[in-house]
C-alpha cells in the first residue's frame, strides 16, 4: 500500500481498515500512525525499516506478523490498550497478554542494560533485534526458548544462557556486537527454526556464533562439539 514511499511520514488510517496488511509500509519514511480500533491484524513487515517513533496497539488486535517493526530503529515505545486480549506492555516493551513471552524490545528504547523478568518462559523471534544501544542483558532461568533472530544486530557482547534454555533459533545471535556467550547447562540447546518461506530473513549459519569464543561448562566440550547444532564451530573453550 505504501511501501517505500520515502515521503510519508503520517497516515490516519480509516474505521473501515480491518487488516495493515504484510509490507504496508515497509521502508517508508512513516514517523506517527494511530491505528483504529477496527483493526484486528498486524501483517508480517508490516512497518520493517520506517521511522516509526512509538505504536499505540488498539484493544482489538489479536495477531501481529513476524518482524513487523524489525529495523524500526526510532521506536523506544510501545504500548497496548489495557482491554486487549491477547498482547501487553510493560516498561515501553511489548508482551502477550500473560507476560511470559517477551515479543518484541523496542530497538531506541532509553537504556543500556536490561533485566528479563523471571516469569518469561520464551523471547519471540527477532525480539532484540538491531537494539543496537541495549549492551547488556540478564536472561533469568525461567525462559527455555529463545527465537529466531532474537539477538541479531543487538549490541551485546558479552551473554550468559542459563540452564534452563533447551532451544535457540536460527541466527539468534547473528551480525551482533557478540564477543563471548557464556551457557551454563552441560547439555547443548537444540538449534530450532521455525521461519518459512517469506518468513525467513536470516543471514547467517546455525546460532551466528561465528566471530564470539562460546564457552561450556568444564567436561563438556565432546558433547557440544559432537552436537548439530555445534559441531561447525571451533571457537568452543571449556570454563
Amino acid at each position: 500500500m505504501f511501501s517505500q514511499v520515502i515521503s510519508l511520514e503520517s497516515v490516519k488510517l480509516p474505521n473501515s481498515i480491518t487488516r495493515i496488511g504484510n509490507y504496508a509500509f515497509s521502508f517508508s519514511g512513516l514517523t506517527s500512525l494511530e491505528i483504529p480500533n477496527s483493526v484486528t491484524e498486524i501483517g508480517s513487515r508490516a512497518f520493517i525499516d520506517t521511522r516509526i517513533t512509538s505504536i499505540a496497539i488498539s484493544k482489538n488486535i489479536i495477531k501481529i506478523g513476524r518482524q513487523a517493526f524489525n529495523l524500526c530503529l526510532e521506536m523506544s515505545k510501545i504500548t497496548v490498550a489495557a482491554d486487549n486480549l491477547y498482547y501487553s506492555s510493560n516498561d515501553d516493551i511489548l508482551f502477550n497478554k500473560e507476560k511470559n513471552v517477551l515479543v518484541y524490545y523496542p530497538a531506541n528504547k532509553a537504556g543500556n542494560s536490561y533485566t528479563i523478568a523471571e516469569n518469561v518462559i520464551a523471547i519471540s523471534p527477532d525480539a532484540f533485534n538491531s537494539c543496537a544501544n541495549l549492551t547488556s542483558i540478564v536472561i533469568p532461568n525461567s525462559v527455555t526458548q529463545i527465537g529466531n533472530g532474537a539477538f541479531s544486530r543487538a549490541g551485546i557482547s558479552t551473554m550468559t544462557i542459563p540452564k534452563s534454555v533447551i532451544e535457540i533459533g536460527h541466527c539468534a545471535f547473528g551480525g551482533g556486537a557478540l564477543k563471548e556467550i557464556h551457557f551454563l547447562n552441560n547439555t547443548p540447546p537444540q538449534l530450532i527454526d521455525d521461519s518459512e518461506g517469506e518468513d525467513r530473513m536470516y543471514y547467517c549459519d546455525s546460532f551466528g556464533f561465528d566471530n564470539c569464543n562460546i564457552y561450556v561448562p568444564k567436561g563438556s566440550y565432546e558433547t557440544y562439539k559432537a552436537s548439530y547444532a555445534f559441531k561447525q564451530y571451533d571457537n568452543i573453550i571449556e570454563e
